[in-house]
């Protein structure tokens, strides 16, 4: 697909490494592939060496779910580090100014996401019996999640980079998420289940705030290469529907994600006032 208008002498007009691109994506199923067995094989190694009658956990959907939850939060982690990684290194910087540019590391850590997600519909498929009440969330998110990752792969453009990786650090509350659950359903005392609370409390009002923190870069992005033509001025004019699309897509996706977490995280600190006031009113009593 030519995408981009190419210079007199048959060049890309613009900073990016078409050749390295192409070639880059023609490996993406393989290594997609590999991901997501070797997720397969991690869920595989965790349900034959922690049994979760260890922990008091007998019900079958529970079962089902611890081990789930330790792929859950083993990728909550690793995208988490990869986003810090990413801004610390300057990356973002180095392509903010860019309308579109190329990222090997965005393509090889895109390519263990949506392993996992696609390990995680097998999962579902296999315990569809235990997961059927939560499986049109679950399926919406990840069916969003694939068709981001497969825009921003074939449209290389630089919003989509970086608010992947900014979205990334947003996990930071899941694996107090999972750890919340987990504690609720086994055998440890309940003293520890609420501290976890507390942290839980803490992260996702540190996820609120990065999602609100959002904002401001996609108004910088849409000033800066948006209003000006700049990103059009690249793209072969049949292909500017593609590129309204992607900016629509992505602009929605932020406000979609921003009520999202604004409701999760008033329920959480709702049950949290209600925790709290009620253990207040047993003591006056």
């Amino acid at each position: 697909m030519e995408l981009f208008i190419r210079g007199r002498e048959g060049d890309l007009d613009l900073d990016l490494d078409q050749e390295r691109w192409k070639s880059f994506l023609s490996l993406m199923p393989h290594l997609v592939a590999i991901c997501t067995a070797c997720w397969g094989l991690l869920h595989l190694l965790l349900s034959r060496n922690i049994k979760a009658e260890s922990f008091g956990i007998t019900k079958g959907k529970d079962k089902v779910c611890v081990h789930n939850n330790m792929i859950s939060t083993t990728h909550a982690v690793f995208s988490f580090v990869c986003g810090i990684i990413y801004f610390a290194k300057g990356w973002a910087q180095e392509v903010a100014h860019k309308e579109f540019a190329f990222s090997e590391y965005f393509h090889v850590v895109t390519a263990v996401s949506v392993g996992y997600i696609l390990y995680d519909v097998v999962f579902l498929a296999i315990y569809f019996e235990y997961m059927k009440n939560q499986l049109t969330t679950i399926l919406v998110h990840h069916a969003i999640f694939v068709f981001t990752y497969f825009l921003s792969q074939y449209v290389p453009c630089t919003l989509g980079i970086v608010l992947y990786f900014w979205f990334s650090l947003t996990e930071i509350s899941t694996p107090f998420l999972n750890y919340n659950w987990f504690l609720m359903k086994a055998n440890f005392s309940k003293e520890l289940w609420k501290k976890n609370g507390y942290v839980l409390l803490l992260t996702f009002g540190i996820r609120w705030i990065i999602t609100v923190a959002s904002l401001p870069f996609l108004w910088w992005y849409h000033t800066n290469h948006v209003a000006n033509g700049k990103i059009y001025s690249q793209v072969n004019s049949k292909f500017h529907w593609l590129v309204d699309g992607y900016l629509f897509f992505f602009a929605l996706g932020v406000g979609g994600l921003l009520l999202l977490n604004s409701y999760w995280y008033y329920v959480l600190l709702k049950k949290a006032y209600d925790a709290i006031t009620n253990k207040s009113s047993d003591k006056e009593e």
